[in-house]
C-alpha cells in the first residue's frame, strides 16, 4: 500500500535513498531559505533590523545575491551531483556567516550560532552518515580562520566596528581559545545529535516500510485464502447438491410415474432438499404418481415419519398421487403415532406393488 505518506520518516524519503528523495529534501530546504531571505529583505528594507550592519544597503544586496544563489543551487541540483553541490552550497553559506560574524562583533558575536543551523539542516538534507561531522569541520575551519585573523590583527578595521581584535596578551588569548573551543565542541556535538537523529529516522522508516510490505503481503495472502475458501465453498456446495441428488434421485419408470428412493438418515435439511428435488421431478416429468421408496431409511422415529409425510403432502398439493413403499414395522408404528391425518396416503409393501398401483392410476386417467 501506492501508500500515502503519513509520517515524517516516510516523508523525507530515507528508505529509498535515491535521487528523487534527495531532490525532494533539497526542494524543501531551498523553499525555506528563499522564504527566510524574503522576510529578512522586507524587514531590513523597512528598517526593522537597524542594528544588524553598519551598511543596510550592503546587506540588502547580500540577501538578494543569496536568494539568487539559492535559486541557482536548486536548479543545478536537478541536473548535477546533488551531494557535492549541497556541500558546496552549505560551505558558501558558512563563508557568508563568517563574514557576517566579522562585520557584527567578530568571533565574540552571537551570529556564530548560525553555524549550528548549517550542521543541523545540512545533515538532515544530505541524510548520509557522517554528513553532519563534515559540515561541522567546514564551519569550524571558517570560524577558527576568522578568529586567527582577528587575533593577529590582519582584518581591516573599517569592516568591523568596535573592539573586534584582541591584544596578544595571554589572558586574551585564553579567552579566544575558550570561545573557539566551546563553539567547535558545540558544532561537533550538534553533528553527533544529527547523526543519531538521521540513523534513528532511517531505522524507523525502514521498519515502517517493512511493516507496510508485510501488511501488504498479509492482505494479499488473506485475499488469496478468501478466494480459495470461496472456491472450496462453491465446490462443497456443488458436492452437497450432487450428494443430495444421488441420495434421493428422481427415477422415471414409466410415462407419468417416478420413483424416489430414500436412503440413510433423513434430517430436517436433507428432508428440505428431498422435497425440493421431488417437487421439481414431478413438474419436470409431469408425473401423475410419485413413489417414495422408504426401504433404505435408517434410524426411523416420529420426526423422520413426519418428514416423509411432509414430502408426500407437498407432492399431493401439486395434484399427483403419492405411494409409500417399503415402510416396514418401525415406520408404520412411527406414522401411527402421528396426530396428522394420513388417510390420503397410499402404501404398498414393496416397490413392485407400488409400480403396479401407479400404472393402474395412469391407465384410468387415459
Amino acid at each position: 500500500m501506492s501508500e500515502q505518506v503519513d509520517s515524517f520518516e516516510d516523508g523525507i524519503g530515507y528508505p529509498d535513498g535515491g535521487r528523487e528523495a534527495l531532490l525532494a529534501r533539497v526542494g524543501l530546504y531551498t523553499r525555506a531559505r528563499l522564504v527566510i531571505d524574503a522576510v529578512l529583505f522586507v524587514l531590513m528594507l523597512y528598517g526593522y533590523l537597524p542594528d544588524i550592519s553598519p551598511d543596510r544597503w550592503a546587506l540588502l544586496a547580500l540577501i538578494a545575491v543569496d536568494a539568487a544563489l539559492v535559486w541557482g543551487y536548486r536548479a543545478l541540483a536537478r541536473r548535477g551531483p546533488i551531494v557535492g553541490l549541497t556541500y558546496a552550497h552549505l560551505s558558501r553559506s558558512a563563508l557568508w556567516i563568517t563574514i557576517g560574524v566579522h562585520l557584527n562583533g567578530g568571533f565574540f558575536g552571537g551570529l556564530s550560532v548560525l553555524y549550528l543551523l548549517i550542521v543541523l539542516v545540512g545533515g538532515v538534507v544530505i541524510g548520509q552518515s557522517r554528513a553532519g561531522y563534515a559540515l561541522a569541520g567546514i564551519c569550524a575551519a571558517f570560524y577558527l580562520a576568522l578568529a586567527g585573523i582577528e587575533a593577529s590583527g590582519l582584518a581591516l578595521p573599517w569592516y568591523a566596528p568596535g573592539a573586534l581584535y584582541l591584544s596578544r596578551e595571554p589572558s586574551n588569548l585564553q579567552v579566544l581559545v575558550s570561545i573557539a573551543s566551546v563553539l567547535v565542541l558545540s558544532l561537533f556535538g550538534t553533528a553527533a545529535l544529527v547523526d543519531v537523529m538521521v540513523r534513528f529516522v532511517r531505522e524507523q522508516a525502514y521498519a515502517r516500510r517493512e511493516a507496510q510490505e508485510q501488511m501488504a503481503q498479509v492482505r494479499e495472502e488473506s485475499a488469496r485464502l478468501r478466494s480459495v475458501v470461496a472456491q472450496q465453498s462453491a465446490t462443497l456446495e456443488h458436492l452437497r447438491q450432487a450428494v443430495s441428488e444421488l441420495a434421493a434421485p428422481v427415477i422415471p419408470v414409466s410415462e407419468g410415474v417416478i420413483v424416489v428412493p430414500l436412503v440413510g438418515h433423513l434430517d430436517a435439511e436433507r428432508a428440505r432438499r428431498i422435497i425440493h428435488t421431488l417437487l421439481h421431478g414431478v413438474a419436470r416429468h409431469r408425473a401423475q404418481v410419485a413413489i417414495l421408496d422408504l426401504t433404505g431409511l435408517s434410524a426411523i422415529d416420529e420426526a423422520v415419519a413426519g418428514r416423509v409425510v411432509d414430502a408426500a403432502r407437498a407432492v399431493w398439493l401439486l395434484g399427483a398421487h403419492v405411494v409409500l413403499v417399503g415402510a416396514g414395522v418401525e415406520m408404520a408404528e412411527a406414522m401411527a403415532d402421528l396426530e396428522w391425518d394420513v388417510d390420503e396416503l397410499i402404501t404398498r409393501g414393496d416397490l413392485q406393488g407400488g409400480i403396479q398401483y401407479a400404472l393402474s392410476v395412469v391407465e384410468r386417467s387415459l
